[in-house]
């Protein structure tokens, strides 16, 4: 087995597997620029989910965001998203950005004669709230449907 000049993460296992491996430092740069880019993938997710939440909870009750379920259509989530991803906050360009991201509380309405949307479910939220235009203010209640 092969000692490894320096290790990553994870030292044991880098020992244990990758000095086995003919060219380790080679696989093991490989190892650290993917997690690397693995790290700023999530920081963008972040980065665009912090957005959302905070345009939600500019238009509605700011504690009721993690229990409601929100209509948003897709124009205004390009809006919101071109302030953080300009390129990407185009009405026909956010929609597949938004699915590569993967955010759990936003997923992609179905496609109605009006309007294109995405539903906000608060990750306390039922699944069986029917959501409402988040243009509504906090004085309507999530039981008022």
């Amino acid at each position: 087995m092969k000692k490894l000049k320096k290790y990553g993460r994870w030292a044991e296992w880098e020992q244990c597997i990758l000095g086995r491996v003919a060219d380790s430092e080679k696989v093991q740069a490989l190892i650290l620029k993917r997690q690397i880019e693995v790290d700023d993938d999530q920081d963008e997710v972040d980065i665009v989910m912090e957005c959302i939440r905070s345009k939600i909870k500019s238009h509605t009750s700011p504690d009721n965001i993690d229990i409601s379920c929100y209509i948003i259509p897709t124009i205004t989530i390009a809006e919101w998203v071109k302030d953080v991803r300009p390129d990407k906050g185009i009405p026909t360009k956010v929609t597949p950005y938004l699915r590569t991201l993967g955010i759990p509380e936003l997923v992609k309405a179905s496609r109605n004669a009006t309007h294109s949307a995405w539903i906000w479910r608060g990750g306390k939220a039922s699944k069986s709230l029917k959501p409402r235009p988040l243009h509504r203010t906090n004085s309507f209640s999530d039981e008022d449907e």
